[in-house]
């Protein structure tokens, strides 16, 4: 039909009757492979196969992820053929893929947001110290502004606390 001629990329004339184009479209293994599911009660009852997922290649040599259902056709008890319909599934498995990557850029985006989160608060968390050291260390430089030795170690104290903070930031 057109849908399989579209998917394909063969036209009816190029397979119908011509068992080696079949075979271009899925091997002679996977067609016994179905048979003997259809004949099985493991994929539906015997005569159907509800549902399978295949690849079939396309005139290109693609390969073409199928969903696959089949019947057998009967005649008096007698197969007498099969018939098969299978729905293209390469723009379900790409959109599939694509809302993967982007669930994964999302994940990606969230620890790198809870990261930056987490540096905030510690930095917060390091800045509190760090203002109570530079509030008393300019209270006593205030305090005690007699005594060079004690000025300059307290500017010592003040110029490393507002270095720290500087490197916090």
């Amino acid at each position: 039909n057109e849908g399989a001629e579209r998917i394909l990329g063969y036209s009816a004339q190029e397979v119908i009757g011509n068992p080696d184009a079949l075979s271009k479209i899925y091997s002679p293994e996977l067609a016994r492979d179905i048979m003997r599911r259809l004949r099985s009660n493991e994929s539906g009852p015997p005569g159907k196969l509800s549902s399978a997922r295949i690849t079939l290649l396309n005139k290109n040599n693609e390969e073409v992820p199928v969903n696959f259902s089949a019947a057998i056709i009967k005649k008096d008890d007698r197969e007498i053929g099969s018939v098969g319909i299978f729905s293209d599934l390469r723009e379900r498995l790409r959109i599939r893929r694509e809302l993967e990557d982007a669930r994964m850029q999302l994940m990606q985006a969230e620890k790198i947001a809870s990261l930056g989160r987490l540096a905030a608060g510690v930095a917060h968390e390091i800045n509190n110290p760090l203002s109570g050291i530079l509030i008393y260390a300019d209270r006593l430089m205030k305090d005690l502004p007699g005594n060079p030795q004690w000025s300059e170690d307290l500017q010592q104290v003040i110029d490393q606390t507002l270095r720290c903070k500087q490197i916090v930031n």
